[in-house]
């Protein structure tokens, strides 16, 4: 793709019928006036009638307008790029004839780029403008390309119960291109020092969730805990658990309270800033 910047002449279309037009529209427009110039001394004398007068202005306007259009006409002959960016395809050769509507090419702005998505209705609550999105595509796929919303629609769709919500994305390496699918994620809240485990570690058990821990002796121990935001196979604690302790993670089914085991270790509980 070529890099144009605005007001790049793209296209012109041939001018000669405009250009003859323009001089016939600026010919009558000359002579109306000099006809309404006349006629206004003259019907000072009644030479000529109120009438005859009236529509030597008629005839003026009618003719500056005319010329004003043919004018507007012969400037749109030159088409010229709107705004900075990537042109695409050209989707017309040299010579062919072009109606009003005629798809010319497209000009494609790519920093910042624009991404639309649907959000369920119950997450509404907690978006709004300027809030941050992290976006992933499949050519870069070890990436974040950071992004901030612009629109959230007040309309909910009958049929998905969604809302359409549009965000621009940062694109300063033109790594993103119109077109690409891309894997969104909403940033609901960010919280301080929070404690992290795998969601595989944590037991419902009624109304109450528990986690076995591990201490230093490799003994478990059954905890109760209080869970919050879950994301992607995590879940944040918010009671029970100090950063750094050893949480079980699978074969729940084997293990008692108080009983001694030999953990393999795949990470440690963690806090996320």
């Amino acid at each position: 793709m070529i890099y144009i910047n605005e007001g790049t002449i793209l296209f012109q279309i041939d001018e000669d019928k405009l250009r003859a037009t323009l001089v016939q529209a600026q010919a009558n427009y000359e002579l109306s006036k000099k006809t309404k110039d006349r006629y206004e001394a003259l019907i000072q004398s009644k030479a000529v009638s109120q009438q005859e007068y009236e529509q030597a202005i008629a005839t003026l306007e009618a003719n500056k307008a005319t010329l004003e259009l043919t004018q507007e006409q012969l400037d749109d002959a030159i088409i010229r790029a709107p705004f900075d960016g990537y042109m695409g395809e050209r989707q017309v050769s040299q010579g062919q004839f072009i109606t009003k509507g005629t798809h010319l090419t497209s000009i494609i702005n790519q920093n910042p780029m624009k991404t639309a998505f649907s959000v369920p209705e119950r997450y509404l609550n907690r978006i709004e403008k300027d809030q941050k999105i992290e976006i992933k595509v499949a050519a870069y796929p070890q990436e974040t390309f950071i992004g901030k919303i612009y629109f959230i629609d007040p309309r909910i769709d009958e049929q998905s119960r969604t809302a359409l919500v549009k965000a621009y994305i940062e694109n300063e390496d033109n790594k993103l291109r119109a077109g690409m699918f891309a894997n969104l994620d909403l940033i609901f809240s960010v919280k301080e020092d929070a404690i992290v485990i795998p969601e595989s570690a944590v037991i419902i058990n009624g109304k109450n969730e528990i986690v076995f821990t591990i201490d230093t002796e490799n003994i478990t121990h059954m905890q109760n805990i209080a869970s919050g935001i879950r994301f992607k196979g995590k879940v944040e604690i918010t009671e029970g658990l100090t950063a750094g302790q050893l949480v079980v993670t699978e074969g729940h089914q084997k293990i008692r309270d108080g009983a001694p085991v030999n953990p393999t270790i795949i990470e440690e509980t963690q806090t996320k800033q």
